[in-house]
């Protein structure tokens, strides 16, 4: 039987878009398009009881898009990628710094010829991998984001 972690409908208003990641630690974090706040992008995670906001709720610029939630196993740090209509519909990478959220140097993503995002990575050094092997064989699209601008290419995987 499916039990509800904390309450069911915690967000503030309507939510969309969602993403959800654990904490090296387990904890469950939600990243969203919030209405209540202009569908701009909210973090929640979960307390052990209540929900709550990471940071301030509706943080980004303008409407957020295609969030994506991701932690550094190292320092447990959450990140959050997504595109900002705030900034001409070009992606963003944030990083949580335990009060605010920041804006980070780079994430790359690969993208199926269709449209749906497979792998979110961030960069963290010069010598980042994305391991491939596991995408079935096709025409794929690379999006590398570098805090306000996007560069785009393609491969073919075999």
């Amino acid at each position: 039987m499916w039990k509800n972690v904390g309450n069911a409908g915690f967000s503030e208003g309507e939510a969309d878009g969602t993403s959800l990641a654990f904490s090296p630690s387990g904890q469950p974090y939600m990243a969203y398009r919030d209405a209540s706040n202009s569908f701009k992008a909210t973090v929640m995670k979960f307390d052990g009881t209540h929900w709550i906001n990471v940071g301030n709720a509706g943080f980004s610029s303008g409407s957020a898009w295609c969030e994506s939630l991701a932690f550094n196993s190292y320092y447990g740090q959450p990140y959050i990628a997504y595109v900002d209509s705030g900034l001409s519909y070009k992606a963003v990478c944030m990083k949580y710094n335990g009060t605010s959220w920041n804006y980070v140097g780079s994430a790359v993503s690969i993208v199926k010829i269709e449209g749906q995002q497979v792998i979110t990575s961030l960069i963290i050094s010069a010598k980042t991998q994305i391991d491939v092997s596991t995408l079935p064989s096709g025409l794929y699209f690379v999006r590398l984001f570098s805090n306000t601008e996007v560069y785009t290419g393609k491969f073919v995987k075999q």
